[in-house]
Formats: C-alpha cells, structure tokens, sequence
C-alpha cells in the first residue's frame, strides 16, 4: 500500500518530513559518497565545481572505468529516486464503511464511521459518543477528534484526514492540522496468549506531530471524553469524579443510578468510563471537568485547563454536556519526541449474571484474577503502551505475512483486519472459582448470550489466535445443557438478554443446525488444541446430540435457516451439517477408545453420505444444489463442505470440490451482477454473508477461485454504500446494507488462514499470564524509502555531472585553476572569526611523459592547514593533487588577517618512489614498504593506500628546494603525518557536520564504533 505526500513522517520537521504512518525496522543510511581519497570519504556536499584548460588526447582506461561505473550508480540512483516517490505517494485503496478506533468488548465498541473527514465516534449500534481533540498552533485552533458544530468560530476549520489505515489491533490517522501533520494512533491490543491482558476493557489514543514548514510552533494539546459513554439515553443523570496518582490523573465517569446488568439502547447501564494519561509530561499537562463549550473556549483561549474539577454539579448528560479533559503544553517545539499517549475504557465488574441449577452468581472480568481495583488497571494499562504496540506490531506483521500466503496483495489482510477487531470487541472473558469462561453478545442482531452459530462462524479465528480460547466459550455451553435441559437437541444460545446468562434457549426448528455446530466445534477445539478433557466429561450430552442427527439430520424437516431466516425441508447443506456431526461423534468416540460407538456413527455417516451425494447433487457431481429435488441449474454456496476439510474427514472425495470450485469460478464468467460475491443459493440470489462466502473459499481446490471470491467479498468491505461497520448480510448486487452489523461471524474470514497451517499460537495449553514483553516497544520508522531517496537524488546529480565531465572529456589538463570552494557545513579550524571562511582548492596532475603514475584520479580533498597557490583571498585552504598514486602539498597556513603570500603553482614532473602507508595504524599512517614499482592495489583499497611525494613547482619548472633537500627529508616524513592527520580530522569534523545538518542520520540505528574510521 502507498502513500500520500506527508504521509511518512519521520519527526524531522526541518525537511518536511512527518509523524511516522508506519513503523518498520529502520536501516542505515549513508549520506556521503564514498568516494576514497587517501583513505577518507567525500562527503557529497564537499563535491568541487572546477574548470580545465584541456588539449586533445584519447580517454584513458581510468576514465572509462569510471564513466561506467558512474552509469551504474546513476541507474541504482535513479530507481531510489523512483522508490522514493513512490513511497511519499501512498494511496488509500481500502476505504472500510467504518474504522473501529476502540474495540475491546461489548460495551467498550468505539468507531469512527467519517474516515476521511473525522467526526464524533459512535458505538457499533450509531450512538453518538463525545470524544474530541483539538490543536492548538501559534494561537490557532485546528479539529482532529469529533466535530466544532458546538464551538465558537475562533476555533479553525476541521483537519483534513489524508490516510487512514486499519490493521488487527490499531487504525492509524493522519491529519493535516494548519502547518502540523498529525497522526494518530488507536490501539485497541489483542492478547491470545495473556488473557489478563486480553481481558482489560481499555483501548490507547496515541497522538504525534510535526511542522511541515520545518519551523518551530507555539503548540498545545488536548483531548475529552463526554458523559455520553455512560448511557445511551441522554436523560439519565451521570456522576464523575478525577483522580491523581503518582504517576497518572483520571477521569472516572459513571451513572448516578447504575442498573446492574441492564442495556439501553446496547449500551451497559451499570459501568465506569475511564480517560487517563500519564504525569511524565510534567508541569505541562492540565485537566478539567467542565460543560463541553467551557473547556474548548478555556482551551483556544489560553492553551491550557485549569487542572481542577469546577464542575461539581451532577447532571443529566444532556444539560450542559459535561466533558472530562487534558491539555498538553509543549511550548515552542516542532514536533513530538514521543507520543503523547490517552487510555479509554468502559469497565464492568462483574460483567456476567450466570445461573446455574437455579444457582445466580455474578462473574467477575479475568483480570480481577490478579488486580483487585480498577485503578490498578488502568494504571498498569496506560504504563504499558510501548511494549503493548510492539506486541501488536508484531502480531499485525504475522498476520499480514500468513494472509499473503493465502491471497496476494493486501485485500485479505484488510478484511482479516476489521474481521479480528469485531469477533475480539463482542466478548467478555470472566473468572469465577477458579473457573474461566468466555461470552459472546450477538452484536449486530440481538442481544442473545453466546448464539451458537455465530460462535461457530467465527471459529475459525479463535483456531487461529490460539485454540485454546475455544474451550472457555464451549464450557458454559455445555454446562448449561448438562442439568435440567431436556431437549435431544442442542440449544441456540445461553441467554437471550445480554449480559445474563439465565438459562438454554431451545428451538426445535434449529436442532440439525445447533447440534451439528456443537459437535463439529468440540472436536474441532479437541484436535487443534490437543486437549480432550470437555469430551470426556460431557460425553453422554455429546451422543445425545449425535443421535438426534441420526435420526434427523438426512432429511431435514422444517428446519429454520439461520442464513436466510426462512423455515425449509430437505435443505442440502443443513443434511451436510448433520451428517459432519455425525462423524464428528465417530471421531469423539474413536478419541475416548469408543470403538463401537464410533464404528457406530462412523457407519450411518458414510450410509448418508452416499444417499446425500444422489439427492444434494446432478449426476455430474459438478455442484450443490439448495434442496432435494431442484433442477439442476439451482445451485448454493456449499460452505458446510469446510468442516470436512477443518476436521480432515473422508466422506467427500476430492472430485466434490474439485467440481464445485469449477462451478462457482463459471458463475463469475457468467456476466451475472455478482460485484461484492456470490449470493447464499440461487433462490436467494441477492443476499451475500462474508462469513458463508469464506468458509466456501476455504474449501475450494484453485487458489485462483478461491483468491477471486475473496476479491469480490473485499469489494464490499471497502465499499462505503453504508456507513454502518462491517456488516455480515449484505446485497451482493449492489452492497447495501442488509444487517449484522459489527458482527463477530466475520471471524469466518481467517477460515482459509486456519487451513493454510499458518496459525499465530502454534503451542498449546493453558494461557499464558505472565509479565510484558521485553520488547522495548519504541516506535519505528520507515526512513529507508524516503532518505534513500533523499541522499540517492543528492547522489545521483553530483554523479550525473562527474560523468559528463568525464564523457566530454577529449583533452589532457595541461593546468587546472580551481575555482576557490567555500565549505558551508565545516567552522573554520584555529582561524580570526573576521577571517573568510575554509576554502577548499585542487589540482589535476599533469600527464608527463616523465610520469610513472600514468593518468590522473578523481579531484578531492577537505580543508587542512595548508595555503593555496594562486590565491590571494586571507583564507586558509587546501591544495591536494591527486594521481595514481596520490600526492599531497603541504605549506604554511595563514592564520592572521596578514595578506596570504603568493606561491607558485607546482611544475609537472616524474615523482619520487611512493611509499605504501598503513591505513589501520592507530596514529596517522604508518609506512608500510617502498617500491618503484607502481603498487599492485588500485586507489582506495581496503588496508593501505599510497601516497606519492610532492610534485615540483608547475609554474617556474623548477623543484621546490625544501622539498628537494637531503636535510629535509625527515621533516617531510613529519609534515606528510601531519598532514594526513589534520586531513582526517577534518574529513572526521565534518562527517560530525554533516550529522547534525542532516539529522535523519542521528534518527539512523547507529555504526560500528569503527565505522567512520573505515
């Protein structure tokens, strides 16, 4: 997925870049050409502009050699150039009807219908809850959280939302607010493996920015919940308090008179609504309780609250909308450091009213286990942001990978996405004498208790987070039903008003259906989870069941179909459903070492399977039919057929699916109007379920199909016909919305994820409790697209240049003046401050016959002590004339405001015998051996590096007596050693330079310690 300009924001603001989009591992980048002169690398912004009087000659083999290699870096350039634009033009192709911004449970089910122009969030069910944020730069007040319909008009116009994008545990924001680019991040963790964690109904608001005019701002912060999350009936009367810890202040928010277990409008009626952040931004962080127009115009008005609780008068929620709010002041800054980072949440304890043998407890939430107060809760969450985004960092990355081995591209991963974040949201885990249960609320339909066939549509994703969570939901199931019940056949649910659970709801038109469910579920949980205990100890309720499908389950009577809500007889996949139950029996049995009974139930079932295949099927076995009896040209979606595969039974030969998959792959040839997928059966040729549609892709044999069904269903999850969450019946013809809203069935698409072997929590047994990860949890950025973009640019026009230089090159220098070179980046060293700045100057040796180096090299250097020829500006310079060998002079500096003395330019003629250096020595270069002989290694080789003696003078012809002097010798031995030291040490001040004006290398993982030795 791309992204839009700004999108990336690396917290640099001096270079317009943003608050990170993403967070990824980041790589090192080097911003200077290494290009090796005498051991040292040349820093692209020190790439001299020089001119040459030239004579004719042939280019040499130098010459060629680098103009090819220049070709190569400027080709490597250009594709970083590409890579570069292509990651700041990030475009959103997933546009979700809704985004889920904090969805931990039943009653905590926050979203944001208005992605790309933010408005309040609501509840699943389309209650308004109040959650605003506001910006203030430079006196200016900019919307990034709900809407300004109540404010006054000082406050600025609303912030464009330029990206949104969902994954399993976070949606990510960025906004445009003035000159701040913001992104927010909604953290909403999934623990399979810590149910402690997993239980805490809290969600994360983390917030960051930066200036994208690469200025400092006058910036302030802030952000309030309503008395809205409290009731969705507006008249009640709510209470609140505000507390302050050592280490964090908070809201608490509740019902003056709270009704135990009770809904309003899907809304709890007896919990506690919590916002919370941390004191570690110090004297900066305000709070208040207010009436929600008092605390904005507190807010643009002065940047700040009062850090009180002046709104000491209970009310009815609607009269003068009390508010619970936090202000940052970050003074003059351009962007944030670290996120400023908030806790929601909406706690209920106890959470369950579970009766039981007439017996009326109540359930406390899991995490009471091991906190005894909510405050503790909320404490520990809010302190624990940074490892919880980097475990969710890393359960999203594993999610991603595994969903690309099923389907390429990321159109199944943004479904599994928003599929993970409903199926987690519509659960309450709970404890109770040492017991562990998990519930279900019917999000989308009813407020039924744990309905057994949405539990078994979502199946597949609890197999794949981890197969152990299967069990708390199965044992209240078949608790229930072990006592008093009576009925042959297995219930629909555990309670029809949630959140109590008061006794099995029976429907005898449901029996094949919900007995098929719980049998294929038990043994399902069983074989994913190596654990057998709920088959022993409900064994005889689990033959009840089966032999009710016996006596029913070939010839379905009257049976009601949960999928198209209508009562039919002889439905082809409800006998399927049967008939894998009864099989499923056979396999329980085989697994207690109940070999009869499962010789038993093994029989009827392949007897059934044969009679089903004549009846369910044409004599090409090509597809299903709906009903016994139909013509051959109806046809349904066969999405019972997954169980088969889910339990790697033997009923169904491969030609079954095979054939099948050939079916539905000619649908989509046909021309019908199947845009958003295939419809349930031909007799309902509009209604369309995400969760059927993925158990059917799941079971087919082409990858191919199975990717395109796939594709079809994405259409309708990033459709924006409705605004209404991710719906699980809908119109395939033109995605309208038909109901399920937020529903937990979606978690049936991670259906061909469970089969594809690749699940999250290989392990098995009980869940782990124990302590956060170590994972430090700091956010990462993606600075490798974008700053090797950047530097590679940078790069490949000085290269673009050095090659034409070298193309267009027909002629020897004969002398080369250098146009004096002024450093912007490196201070003068030892200079007047009246003094002109560094000047870097360089000859090009000339090609003697004399010579026996041969041609010239590339021209570079860095400032040092030494003065230059032909200059007569009072500032220090260099002179370096490089060959092969390399050669360097030396001479005085001029550190005083004295006119700088006139010295000749150097005569060409043959060098001296070089001497090989060793690079690695601790203390300037050390020599290694003399030759004549022209050294085997070419310059800039690893481990020595040869450097010539002093050139004579160019302007007289004559050798330079210093130079030339048997006494002076060693003093040049020294004043070489000298030389090359102050070399590196510049070279090693400006690298130094070079990091502080380009900061993105200090955001960089840091080098070896001898890197820049190197």
């Amino acid at each position: 997925m791309g992204t839009s300009p700004g999108q990336f924001g690396l917290g640099f603001p001096e270079y317009g870049l943003y608050p990170a989009q993403y967070r990824f591992r980041t790589i090192r980048v080097t911003a200077s050409l290494r290009a090796s002169v005498a051991g040292f690398s040349l820093p692209c912004s020190q790439v001299p502009a020089f001119r040459e009087v030239v004579e004719p000659s042939r280019p040499s083999a130098l010459d060629v050699a680098l103009s090819v290699v220049m070709l190569l870096s400027l080709l490597l350039c250009l594709l970083s150039l590409i890579a570069c634009v292509l990651s700041q033009a990030q475009i959103q192709t997933f546009w979700p009807a809704a985004a889920p911004i904090a969805v931990r449970s039943p009653y905590l089910n926050v979203w944001q219908t208005a992605i790309s122009t933010n408005d309040y969030p609501i509840s699943w069910n389309g209650s308004v809850l109040g959650w605003v944020g506001l910006i203030r730069v430079d006196g200016s007040t900019y919307r990034w959280l709900g809407n300004n319909f109540d404010m006054t008009g000082s406050v600025g116009a609303g912030c464009n939302v330029t990206f949104t994008e969902v994954t399993p545990t976070r949606t990510i924001q960025t906004v445009q607010a003035g000159p701040m680019n913001m992104t927010l991040t909604f953290l909403s963790p999934i623990e399979p493996s810590d149910w402690v964690k997993q239980s805490m109904p809290f969600s994360y608001l983390a917030v960051e920015f930066a200036s994208t005019d690469g200025k400092q701002h006058d910036v302030q912060l802030y952000s309030d919940i309503s008395a809205e999350w409290v009731s969705a009936n507006k008249g009640y009367v709510a209470e609140w308090s505000t507390n302050q810890t050592d280490n964090m202040v908070y809201h608490a928010i509740k019902l003056q008179q709270a009704r135990a277990f009770d809904e309003e409008y899907q809304q709890a009626a007896d919990g506690t609504a919590y916002y919370a952040m941390s004191l570690g931004y110090g004297q900066s962080v305000g709070w208040q309780s207010c009436q929600d127009t008092v605390c904005y115009e507190t807010f643009y008005g002065s940047g700040a609250l009062s850090s009180k609780n002046d709104n000491d008068t209970f009310r009815a929620i609607s009269t003068d909308l009390p508010v619970f709010a936090f202000s940052v002041d970050f003074g003059s800054v351009s962007g944030t450091q670290s996120p400023v980072v908030w806790t929601v949440g909406y706690v209920r304890d106890p959470s369950i009213e579970y009766t039981l043998l007439e017996d009326v407890t109540t359930l406390r939430p899991y995490y009471t286990s091991q906190y005894s107060n909510a405050q503790d809760v909320v404490e520990t969450f809010l302190s624990d942001y940074n490892d919880a985004l980097s475990r969710a960092e890393a359960l999203d990355s594993q999610v991603q990978s595994a969903a690309s081995n099923v389907s390429s591209g990321s159109q199944y991963y943004n479904m599994l996405s928003l599929a993970a974040r409903q199926t987690f949201g519509a659960l309450d885990l709970t404890t109770s004498g040492g017991s562990t249960r998990f519930f279900m609320k019917d999000i989308g339909y009813s407020s039924r208790v744990t309905p057994v066939e949405t539990l078994y549509a979502a199946l597949p994703m609890f197999l794949y987070f981890n197969a152990s969570m299967v069990k708390p939901f199965l044992l209240p199931l078949l608790e229930q039903q072990n006592t008093s019940y009576t009925a042959q056949y297995a219930a629909r649910d555990i309670g029809t008003s949630y959140p109590v659970v008061s006794e099995p709801s029976a429907e005898a038109n449901e029996g094949i259906e919900q007995s098929g469910n719980m049998l294929i579920m038990v043994l399902a949980h069983a074989t994913y989870s190596s654990d057998s205990t709920l088959l022993q100890a409900y064994y005889s309720l689990l033959k009840t069941w089966a032999d009710y499908l016996v006596s029913n389950a070939l010839y379905p009577a009257n049976q009601l179909s949960v999928d198209t809500e209508s009562t039919a007889s002889n439905s082809t996949n409800l006998a399927l459903k049967g008939i894998i139950g009864i099989q499923a029996m056979a396999n329980i049995s085989a697994v207690l070492g109940r070999d009869e009974d499962a010789q038993h139930y093994s029989s009827v079932a392949t007897q059934y399977t044969e009679t089903w295949r004549t009846l369910a099927m044409p004599s090409d076995s090509t597809h299903i039919i709906p009903t016994y009896g139909d013509a051959s040209s109806a046809w349904s979606l066969s999405y019972n057929m997954y169980a088969h595969t889910l339990l790697s039974l033997n009923l169904l030969d491969e030609k079954i699916f095979t054939g099948v998959t050939t079916y539905y792959q000619g649908l989509f040839q046909s021309g019908a109007n199947y845009t958003y997928g295939l419809p349930l059966d031909s007799d309902h040729d509009t209604l369309g379920s995400p969760a059927w549609m993925s158990l059917t892709a799941a079971a087919l044999t082409d990858t191919g199909v199975r990717q395109q069904m796939l594709s079809h269903l994405w259409e309708f999850a990033s459709s924006s016909v409705t605004s209404a969450p991710f719906a699980s019946r809908y119109s395939v013809s033109n995605g309208s919305y038909i109901g399920g809203t937020a529903s937990p069935a979606q978690g049936a698409l991670f259906a061909p994820l469970v089969l594809s072997g690749n699940r999250l929590n290989g392990s098995q047994g009980p869940p782990s409790t124990g302590s956060s990860s170590d994972s430090s949890g700091k956010h990462r950025t993606l600075v490798a697209a974008i700053v090797g973009g950047v530097v590679g640019g940078v790069v490949g026009l000085i290269l673009i240049a050095l090659g034409a230089l070298f193309f267009y090159r027909r002629r020897r220098v004969r002398t080369t003046a250098i146009e004096p070179y002024p450093s912007p980046v490196l201070p003068e060293k030892d200079v007047d401050a009246t003094a002109s700045p560094s000047r870097l100057l360089l000859l090009r040796k000339h090609s003697s016959p004399a010579s026996v180096t041969g041609n010239t090299s590339f021209i570079g250097g860095t400032p040092s002590s030494i003065s230059a020829p032909m200059v007569t500006q009072n500032a220090p310079a260099s002179v370096i004339v490089l060959g092969n060998p390399p050669s360097v002079i030396s001479s005085d500096t001029a550190t005083s405001s004295a006119p700088a003395r006139s010295v000749p330019a150097p005569a060409l003629a043959s060098p001296p015998t070089p001497t090989v250096y060793d690079r690695s020595a601790p203390t300037g270069f050390a020599p290694l051996s003399s030759s004549s002989s022209r050294p085997s290694e070419p310059l800039g080789a690893a481990g020595s590096v040869t450097v010539s003696s002093p050139l004579p003078s160019a302007s007289t012809g004559r050798e330079d007596p210093e130079i030339q002097s048997p006494d002076a010798a060693p003093k040049l031995s020294q004043d070489r050693d000298a030389e090359l030291a102050s070399l590196r040490n510049d070279m090693q001040q400006l690298r130094q330079e070079l990091r502080r004006v380009v900061p993105v290398l200090e955001r960089l993982e840091e080098p070896p310690p001898d890197y820049w030795s190197q």
